[in-house]
């Protein structure tokens, strides 16, 4: 007999082409809510936030995003801000401890960043030359938020129905994503983030 777990892998693998196993995280009348991450990844990046200071006073990533643009002044400014996150994420997991695999864990987060501020500041900016965000660009920036404070619709997948039932997967680093969005934006316009 096989299990709901069983049927909907291969539902997945079958209508999607998803092979890497995902588990149910919340079964209910409306549906199905899966995840491909560790049932404690929130938890971890939670306290690897904390840890790292990343978002501290002094705004390390700022300074990190400037010496990238300093060293690097022909490079776009969202490439210059994604090499500088993960290089600040990894020189503070190694001296706090934290393992490589735990670095991983918000590299990947600020790669999907990364992608989504290139698509919003589509002019890519290059460090030295004068940026201001189109009007369409601050548009886009304002509907990505909008869909980061929507249910986290920006960071959920939906599949469509089996069995009768919605399945749907969601980024449960949702919150910290939008934090690190709006830092790009600050590093890479210079502007602050529009409301």
């Amino acid at each position: 007999m096989t299990t709901t777990e069983d049927r909907l892998h291969r539902w997945l693998v079958n209508e999607h082409g998803i092979v890497d196993v995902r588990r149910i995280v919340r079964e209910d009348d409306n549906g199905f809510l899966l995840s491909k991450v560790p049932s404690d990844l929130i938890g971890r990046v939670g306290v690897m936030v904390e840890r790292l200071a990343l978002f501290s006073k002094d705004d390390p990533i700022a300074i990190a995003t400037a010496d990238q643009a300093y060293r690097y002044p022909n490079r776009s400014r969202v490439d210059n801000w994604r090499a500088a996150v993960c290089d600040l994420i990894r020189k503070r997991a190694q001296s706090q401890g934290f393992s490589s695999d735990d670095a991983d864990l918000l590299t990947v987060g600020v790669e999907s960043v990364a992608a989504v501020m290139r698509a919003v500041l589509w002019s890519d900016p290059v460090e030295g030359e004068i940026c201001a965000p189109s009007s369409a660009e601050i548009d886009a920036w304002r509907d990505v938020l909008g869909r980061t404070d929507r249910a986290g619709d920006l960071f959920t997948r939906h599949y469509g129905f089996f069995e009768g039932k919605a399945v749907s997967s969601h980024c449960p680093g949702a919150p910290y994503a939008r934090a690190f969005m709006e830092s790009a934006w600050r590093c890479c316009t210079g502007t602050p983030p529009p409301a």
